[in-house]
């Protein structure tokens, strides 16, 4: 029984490794130190319960917040030390996790820091206390994985009012800046995913969530990777004898609902001041029954069979990232990339920049772009003459494609279609 046993704990580990992403946490007895990144909110806890303690339960988590709950008995009380008689403070609960991490180190046990990696607003301390513990497990021989957890900011602001422990929004804005850069209270915020990247560990994974359905990608020789199957792909290599196919979101690949169906559904007008098209409203599919655009969903069918680089480009601005998706899913669409409007762009220089930035990077043989806008299509195909790269514009509307290398309708010419 016991070799009975050996040959079933063997063989399960073998499945494991085969289809973890993260295969580094697999029957790794010690010297492994996991560094579990991401904004309040995100579900850091959730995924090592779920994705790692299961694969590996030898993995010690060392977290803030339980350091914290430990000396308050209180989720939502945050221990800063305590006041000393001639000034200052002793440790607060950051402080004591580091100093209890690093002693841990001497033993070479796995570990896992559990960090925002933001820190105080403001500051830098996010940065420095993540380094810190990194050339410690440097100097312990461990070997060092980074585990990115990056969402939506509505996704971490959602998921925080079901926690027991609540953290201020602001906070919350201010620490999913500093995971890729952005900007709080009109200041620009740096983003630390190139900083922990230059630290050289030895693996880095970014894990995108959306209603904790994650998608797996790693840094490959400072390259971003994506996961197909049971390997990770970079994305340059993707570009050779490849495709590149942009889809629009609305009216392309869904028929989304109007300001106007709002209207007649409710029997009155919309929000007053409240942009239709920012409004998660505008997507809530407990309200509105969203179709799909059956035509446009064969072409992303077949362009997955062709094993075409599909890439989702939507006017809809990033703070909906998490609606959208949700409505993709609805679908089973799943994409290679999926492309936001910034708050303030405008949608038709957003996207045609998006267009040569990408074809840059990834240099393929074809670009195809389907789109539905009426008043976009005619400056897209303008647009395509200019550009080297064979390029082709669908309307999806009308089902005609604009070839760039062939004869293209003129401007004026365009102005007169009927749709």
């Amino acid at each position: 029984m016991k070799y009975i046993n050996f040959f079933q704990q063997q063989f399960i580990l073998e499945e494991w490794s085969k289809n973890e992403p993260i295969k580094e946490i697999i029957d790794k007895e010690s010297g492994l130190a996991v560094f579990l990144i991401g904004a309040p909110g995100i579900g850091k806890s959730y995924f090592v319960k779920n994705h790692i303690n299961t694969k590996n339960p030898n993995i010690k988590d060392f977290s803030t917040d339980d350091v914290s709950l430990l000396y308050t008995g209180d989720p939502n009380v945050y221990y800063r030390g305590k006041e000393k008689t001639k000034g200052g403070r002793t440790k607060n609960a950051s402080e004591l996790n580091l100093s209890k991490l690093e002693k841990f180190m001497e033993t070479g046990q796995n570990f896992i820091y559990d960090t925002t990696g933001a820190g105080k607003e403001f500051t830098d301390k996010g940065f420095e206390h993540v380094k810190e513990i990194f050339d410690k497990a440097r100097e312990f021989n461990y070997e060092i994985i980074f585990i990115h957890l990056l969402s939506t900011l509505q996704t971490s602001l959602d998921q925080d009012k079901l926690r027991d422990r609540h953290v201020d929004p602001q906070y919350i804005k201010w620490a999913y800046a500093k995971q890729q850069g952005g900007e709080v209270d009109g200041i620009k915020v740096e983003g630390n995913i190139k900083r922990f990247k230059e630290l050289n560990p030895d693996a880095y994974y970014i894990v995108t969530s959306i209603d904790k359905k994650y998608k797996f990608y790693k840094f490959i020789g400072g390259k971003l990777a994506v996961r197909k199957g049971d390997t990770y792909i970079v994305k340059e290599s993707l570009s050779q004898s490849k495709r590149l196919v942009f889809f629009d979101f609305d009216d392309t690949l869904f028929h989304t609902p109007l300001k106007s169906d709002w209207m007649i559904k409710f029997g009155e007008p919309f929000e007053i001041g409240v942009d239709w098209w920012k409004s998660p409203k505008s997507l809530d599919q407990s309200i509105f029954d969203i179709k799909s655009n059956d035509w446009t969903i064969d072409k992303y069918n077949q362009c997955k069979e062709n094993g075409d680089y599909v890439i989702m480009m939507t006017g809809r601005v990033v703070t909906l990232e998490n609606e959208v998706k949700k409505v993709l899913d609805s679908q089973n669409l799943e994409f290679d990339e999926y492309i936001f409007k910034p708050i303030d762009a405008v949608t038709l220089d957003y996207k045609i920049k998006t267009l040569e930035d990408k074809i840059k990077e990834l240099n393929p043989t074809e670009v195809v772009f389907y789109d539905d806008r009426r008043d976009h299509l005619p400056e897209f195909v303008k647009w395509s003459k200019g550009q080297n790269t064979n390029i082709k514009i669908v309307d999806v509307v009308t089902k005609r494609e604009y070839p760039n290398k062939e004869r293209i309708l003129s401007y004026n010419e365009f102005l007169t279609w009927k749709s």
